[in-house]
């Protein structure tokens, strides 16, 4: 069984053995997550930082577009990432945030990842990046030990929708593009960044457009080679459309579950799948290099933990 097919039966037997878990314990107190809901003061983190988190109305009505991943979905996953990183992270005794930052596809401008802060202490101290899209692959994408301050300016201006931040860079950087001007900017520091950054293809997609007189130059050397990749991507593919149904399939029980359900199953003492799944497998520690669909990509970061 190849390392992919284990991933995805893996994550459906942790899906799984957490709603099967939860069910056996019992409930506990709280509020179910498909009810979140902005207190009096329209704030949902623990910290009021000046951190410009979506508001529940986007996020809502991102929710509704067919193929999108609903954000408290997103958030089952990040919590679970949370979880699994505690000791590794010393994030002993941070929570994440309810709602996430948006970072949109620098062509299109479309959402393409919610980025949750981990939060201790007043202070954020790291991200769980998920998918917007259940085409962009596993939900949870990105697992940083660290989180890029907004300054006070570019969070005014996301708040009132006058740029967004953008993927160009991410993760070892957090841009801020200006409706207005069409500039990028460092989001923590305001300064200008010109630099040009490569646009992610998917490795199908890069495939299916490349130039046979090109196959070389990417180590393919043979059309049964070619073939090869291209069936390995459309496994995939089907592989994660899986996923994605089976995510559907028990969403309604996802969303009636509270954060301390869901934290209590992902306990290590709990998990019932930890025993038979190795995450650290999943979640490797970067050195400078992620890799992504097979292809890997230089990022210019030492300390990524992330999710492929």
């Amino acid at each position: 069984m190849s390392m992919n097919t284990r991933f995805f039966r893996g994550m459906l037997a942790v899906l799984a053995g957490a709603l099967i878990a939860l069910f056996v314990l019992g409930c506990s107190n709280g509020t179910p997550i498909e009810n979140l809901q902005p207190n009096e003061t329209g704030e949902q983190e623990v910290v009021l930082g000046v951190t410009p988190f979506a508001d529940v109305a986007h996020l809502t009505e991102l929710a509704g577009v067919e193929k999108n991943v609903d954000w408290r979905v997103a958030r089952f996953f990040a919590l679970k990432a949370l979880q699994d990183f505690r000791a590794t992270n010393e994030w002993e005794g941070a929570v994440l945030s309810e709602r996430p930052l948006i970072i949109n596809y620098q062509l299109t401008g479309e959402p393409r990842y919610y980025e949750f802060r981990v939060i201790r202490d007043e202070k954020e101290i790291g991200a769980i990046t998920c998918v917007v899209e259940e085409q962009e692959g596993s939900p949870v994408q990105y697992v940083l030990p660290f989180a890029t301050p907004v300054a006070v300016e570019n969070s005014r201006s996301a708040r009132s929708n006058r740029g967004s931040f953008i993927d160009a860079g991410y993760p070892s950087k957090l841009l801020f593009r200006n409706v207005a001007t069409g500039r990028s900017m460092e989001a923590e520091t305001g300064v200008e960044d010109m630099e040009e950054y490569p646009v992610d293809v998917k490795v199908k997609d890069l495939l299916k457009d490349l130039d046979p007189s090109l196959y070389e130059e990417y180590g393919i050397t043979s059309q049964d080679m070619y073939d090869a990749y291209i069936a390995q991507q459309n496994e995939l593919e089907e592989r994660m459309n899986e996923f994605w149904q089976e995510v559907a399939s028990v969403k309604h029980e996802i969303l009636k579950l509270t954060e301390a359900e869901i934290l209590e199953a992902f306990e290590p003492e709990v998990s019932m799948t930890r025993a038979n799944l190795d995450w650290s497998s999943y979640y490797p520690l970067g050195t400078g290099r992620i890799k992504l669909d097979g292809i890997t990509q230089k990022v210019g970061v030492d300390q990524v933990w992330y999710h492929s």
